[in-house]
C-alpha cells in the first residue's frame, strides 16, 4: 500500500471518528482504557515462542512498544518505520517490542506478517488483550516510549510520526514525534511533545464490565487454582474464603501478568496436552478484569466456603494393589543443604508383574522437591534392567511438584520383575523448622503381559560450565529410538537456573515425515516440574532423535538465581545445575524379550550366602563400575586402590560408608550390596 493511500485512509478514519463520535467501538466492547503513566511488569511469548519479560529490559536505555496489527496498513506501516531505525535505536541502547492487539489473531499470521515484512522485532502475544488494555493502548500502530530509569515511565504516547497523527496527516514524515522524544530522552532534555492522538484503527476489546465474582471468578478458581490452594497443599494460602482471595489478589494478578501461575509453562502453540491447567483467554481476561475492578463480592454467601476443611490425602489413582513405603519417617533438619538420600526398600513380589500405573506421593509436599524411584532388577533379570544412572537416563516412578498422573493408555504395562528392590532417590528441602516425610508409592497390576510396553528414558548432557552473569547460555542433549515408539509424555528438568526446553522429533530422512516440536517450555519452573502428556500420542519410526534444547539464565534476572557470580557445573543440588528431557513411551511387547536368564552361578563369588556384619571384613565389592572398595577389619575401609580411606558400618540392612568424599549408605539384599540402584560387583 503507497503512502498516499495509507494517508488517505488515515484522514478517513479521522474524518468518520469525527462526525460520529464512538461509532468505532464495536457494539458491546469494553469502554476505552484509561493511559496509564508507567508500565507495571508482564511477561509474553512472541510470534517465535521465546519468553518476554518486561522488566528483563532494566538495562535498556529506552524501550518502544507498539500496537502491532497484521490486518492494519496503519499498524504495518507503523512497523516498518520503526524496522528501518531499528539499528540505530540498537546502538542508542532502546529496545522495540511489538504487541499484537487483534483478538483471536493466530501467532503463525503473525509471524508470517512479520517475516513478510522484514521485521526483525518479536511481536508479543496478547490474546486476552489485557496487558494492552492495561497500557491503554487505543490504535493499531500506536507506540509508546518508556524511560526504564525513572521508574518505567511512558515518557510518550501517540504517532509514531505526522503521517498517522489524527490532527495532521501528511504523505510524509515531517514531523518524526517518536523520534524526537527518543533523542530528547536520551539527551536528558525535556520532551516537547509528549503525545499525539494516533489515528490507527480502534483497537476493540471485550466487554468484562459485567465479570460476577460467584458466577465467573469461583469456577476459575476451582477449575485452575484450588487443586494447588487448599489447607496443606502445594500453594502457599488456601483459597477457602472470598476475604482470602481478596487480600491475596494483587500477587495473584502478578503471577498471571507474568505467566507463573497456573503453573502450566507448556506454549499452546504445541500440544494439546492432558491436564491442561492454564488459563483459557476468556479465564484470564475475566480473571484480571476483576481484580483490576476492585474485586469485588457480588454475593452474600461465599461459594468459596465449602473448602474450608482441610483436603483429605487420596491417591490419584485410586486405591493402589500394593503399596511401597520408606522404612522409617524421614527427619528433615530446619536449615541448610539436604544430600540427597537414597533408600532402598524391597518389592515384597515374589512373582513378575505387570503395571498398569505407578503413583508416588508424599505426606508433606512443603520438604519434597522432587522423588524418583529407581528399580534393581534380580539376578535372572539384570540383563533387562533399566541404566538409570541416578536418574540420568531415566526412572521408574515419581513424584514430581504439580504432576496430575494418569493410568497407562489401555493395552500397555510396566514391567517389574520379581524380588526387586526400589531406590527411593529423595529430594528434600529445609523449610526453616524440623521437618518429618513419609513417601510411599502405589502400584496398580495389570492383567497380564501387554500389547504395548512402558518406558521412561532420558536425555541429557552434564559436560557444560555456565558463567556468571549470563542470561542465556544454550544447552543441548538427545535421544535416539532404536525401535519403532508411541511418545506419550515429555518431562524437562533442571534447576533454578533453568529458563526455557525445547523437545523436538528428527525423523530419519527416509521416513517421510515432517521434523516436530513436541513441546515447548518458555519459562522453565523448577517448583512446577510435571510430566506433559500428550493429549494426542505421537508414533516415532526407528532411528528417530529426539533433541533437546534449553538454556540456563545465570543473570540478576532470574529471581530465584542462588548466586548471579558463580561458576556453575552439573550437580545433585539445586545451586548447581541439570539438563535432561525425559520422555515417557511405548514399544512393542516381545514375549523373548521378557525371558529370564539362566545363571551361572559357580561365577558369583558367594552366591547365596548372607552378607552380615561378621562375613563382611575381607570382601571388596565395585562401586559404580570402576571404584572398588575393600571392606576390612574393625571397620576400616579403603577404596580406589587405597587412594580413599575411610570407615564403614553395619545396621541392620545397611553400611553406612564414611570416607573424605562424604557418607553413602549401601542397602544389604542377602548377598548382594546394591548403590543408588545398582547392584555392587563382588571380586575376590
Amino acid at each position: 500500500m503507497s503512502r498516499s493511500v495509507i494517508v488517505q485512509y488515515v484522514l478517513l478514519l479521522a474524518v468518520t471518528a469525527a462526525c460520529s463520535a464512538g461509532a468505532v467501538q464495536p457494539t458491546g466492547t469494553h469502554p476505552a482504557p484509561e493511559a496509564p503513566t508507567q508500565v507495571e511488569n508482564f511477561r509474553l511469548i512472541d510470534h517465535q515462542g521465546v519468553s518476554r519479560e518486561f522488566y528483563h529490559l532494566e538495562d535498556a536505555k529506552g524501550v518502544i512498544l507498539f500496537a502491532f496489527d497484521a490486518e492494519s496498513p496503519v499498524a504495518m506501516e507503523t512497523a516498518a518505520t520503526l524496522q528501518q531505525h531499528a539499528e540505530e535505536a540498537k546502538e542508542a541502547g532502546v529496545s522495540i517490542w511489538g504487541l499484537n492487539v487483534r483478538p483471536g489473531a493466530d501467532r503463525e499470521a503473525v509471524a508470517k506478517a512479520a517475516a513478510d515484512n522484514g521485521l526483525g522485532m518479536p511481536v508479543l502475544m496478547d490474546p486476552s488483550q489485557r496487558i494492552a488494555f492495561s497500557l491503554g493502548l487505543t490504535h493499531a500502530g500506536e507506540t509508546l516510549l518508556v524511560d526504564p530509569a525513572k521508574s518505567w515511565a511512558i515518557v510518550y504516547r501517540g504517532a509514531v510520526d505526522n503521517r498517522f497523527a489524527e490532527e495532521a496527516a501528511s504523505e510524509q514524515a515531517t514531523e518524526t514525534y517518536l523520534r524526537n522524544a527518543a533523542v530528547s530522552m536520551l539527551d536528558g532534555q525535556p520532551i516537547v511533545l509528549a503525545s499525539t492522538q494516533p489515528a490507527g484503527e480502534t483497537i476493540a476489546y471485550a466487554d468484562t464490565s459485567s465479570v460476577s465474582y460467584a458466577n465467573d471468578i469461583v469456577p476459575i478458581l476451582e477449575s485452575k487454582c484450588i487443586t494447588c490452594h487448599y489447607e496443606g497443599g502445594l500453594g502457599p494460602f488456601p483459597m477457602n474464603s472470598y476475604k482470602k482471595v481478596r487480600g491475596w489478589a494483587p500477587m495473584m494478578r502478578e503471577t498471571v501478568r507474568t505467566g507463573r501461575m497456573p503453573p502450566w509453562h507448556a506454549d499452546d502453540a504445541t500440544g494439546p496436552y492432558q491436564h491442561d491447567r492454564s488459563l483459557t483467554v476468556d479465564e484470564e481476561r475475566k480473571l484480571l478484569a476483576w481484580i483490576e475492578q476492585g474485586a469485588v463480592k457480588d454475593t452474600d454467601e461465599d461459594p468459596l466456603a465449602k473448602y474450608d476443611e482441610p483436603k483429605p490425602a487420596t491417591w490419584q489413582l485410586g486405591e493402589p494393589d500394593a503399596v511401597v513405603q520408606l522404612p522409617e519417617v524421614q527427619q528433615i533438619q530446619a536449615d541448610g543443604i539436604v544430600e540427597y538420600r537414597y533408600i532402598p526398600v524391597s518389592s515384597g513380589l515374589k512373582e513378575n508383574r505387570w503395571l498398569k500405573g505407578v503413583e508416588v506421593r508424599t505426606n508433606n509436599p512443603a520438604v519434597v522437591h522432587h522423588a524418583l524411584i529407581f528399580v534393581s532388577y534380580p539376578r535372572d533379570y539384570r540383563h533387562l534392567e533399566p541404566e538409570a544412572r541416578s536418574g540420568l537416563n531415566g526412572y521408574f516412578g515419581a513424584y514430581l511438584p504439580g504432576a496430575q498422573l494418569n493410568f497407562f493408555p489401555e493395552g500397555s504395562a510396566m514391567f517389574l520383575p520379581h524380588d526387586a528392590v526400589f531406590v527411593f532417590q529423595m529430594h528434600y528441602n529445609s523449610t526453616g523448622k524440623p521437618e518429618e516425610d513419609m513417601t510411599e508409592m502405589g502400584l496398580y497390576f495389570a492383567d497380564g503381559p501387554p500389547e504395548d510396553v512402558i518406558k521412561i528414558e532420558a536425555a541429557h548432557y552434564n559436560d557444560f560450565l555456565i558463567p556468571p552473569n549470563e542470561y542465556d547460555v544454550e544447552a543441548f542433549a538427545d535421544y535416539r529410538f532404536d525401535e519403532k515408539a508411541t511418545i506419550l509424555g515429555l518431562s524437562p528438568h533442571m534447576h533454578y537456573r533453568g529458563s526455557r526446553f525445547k523437545f523436538a522429533a528428527n525423523f530419519p530422512e527416509d521416513s517421510g515425515m515432517q521434523d516436530r516440536l513436541l513441546l515447548n517450555v518458555p519459562l522453565f519452573e523448577f517448583d512446577w516440574q510435571p510430566m506433559y502428556f500428550l493429549e494426542q500420542p505421537v508414533q516415532v519410526p526407528k532411528g528417530t532423535v529426539m533433541e533437546c534444547e534449553g538454556a540456563f539464565n545465570n543473570s540478576r534476572f532470574n529471581p530465584k538465581n542462588p548466586n548471579p557470580d558463580a561458576y556453575v557445573r552439573f550437580g545433585e543440588q539445586s545451586f548447581e545445575e541439570m539438563f535432561i528431557g525425559y520422555v515417557m513411551f511405548t514399544t512393542p511387547y516381545r514375549e523373548e524379550n521378557f525371558q529370564p536368564q539362566e545363571i551361572d552361578t559357580s561365577k558369583i563369588v558367594g552366591y547365596g550366602e548372607a552378607i552380615t556384619k561378621d562375613s563382611l571384613p575381607g570382601m571388596s565389592f565395585v562401586m559404580m563400575r570402576r571404584i572398588k572398595v575393600d571392606f576390612q577389619a574393625d571397620g576400616v575401609l579403603s577404596a580406589g586402590d587405597g587412594a580413599i580411606k575411610g570407615t564403614w558400618e553395619m545396621n541392620g540392612n545397611t553400611i553406612t560408608l564414611d570416607t573424605p568424599l562424604g557418607k553413602h549408605d549401601i542397602f544389604v539384599n542377602n548377598d548382594e550390596l546394591i548403590f543408588h540402584g545398582r547392584a555392587m560387583r563382588r571380586v575376590q
